[in-house]
């Protein structure tokens, strides 16, 4: 499998990744980001993307997802089908909640301390889709136990390797999107 990075925003230059990966068969998955018009031209069936909301406002995420569904006329007959899912509002709200994994990262960070903690939400309880800065907040909840959470490898993958996936796809509605997704591509 090949890793790459890749920085969003109105400055960064336009980008390109390719991603493959042999899953004990011939069969290979490539991801190439690029107009979309050229990846029909290429050969590409479908796009699946995944984009955070922030930092536009939770009152904006109707506004995006209707916006994102939209193809210029002039390239209608040339594009190929794509879905993005929203993150709202960072990734991070898809970890917040899926309280399993707190204790993973720090045996001594229980729900009931985050609970008794003076944070003023409850990730475990809460609707953590309410929330602006979810990665802060995961960053607020590791420093309970003097650990942090930091938009990096090593602290996301560790947060990952720790996560209940089958109770974030059950409790978490856009992750459960996204991986019906990936799942309706893949069968």
């Amino acid at each position: 499998m090949t890793l790459y990075q890749l920085r969003g925003g109105s400055n960064a230059p336009k980008t390109k990744i390719q991603v493959g990966q042999s899953l004990q068969t011939t069969a290979q998955y490539e991801a190439l980001l690029e107009e979309n018009h050229n990846l029909k031209m290429q050969g590409y069936s479908k796009i699946l993307g995944i984009r955070d909301l922030f930092p536009l406002p939770l009152t904006d995420l109707a506004m995006l997802e209707m916006g994102l569904k939209f193809i210029p006329p002039q390239y209608q007959p040339l594009s190929i089908p794509y879905d993005i899912v929203v993150a709202v509002m960072e990734i991070e709200a898809w970890f917040l909640p899926e309280c399993n994994h707190y204790n993973c990262i720090d045996s001594n960070l229980t729900t009931s301390l985050i609970a008794t903690s003076n944070l003023g939400f409850n990730p475990c309880f809460d609707d953590v889709t309410q929330r602006n800065e979810p990665a802060k907040d995961l960053h607020k909840i590791y420093k309970l136990v003097g650990k942090a959470y930091k938009k990096r490898k090593k602290p996301v993958e560790r947060t990952v390797d720790c996560l209940d996936y089958a109770d974030m796809y059950i409790n978490f509605q856009k992750l459960g999107e996204l991986i019906k997704h990936i799942d309706d591509f893949l069968t």
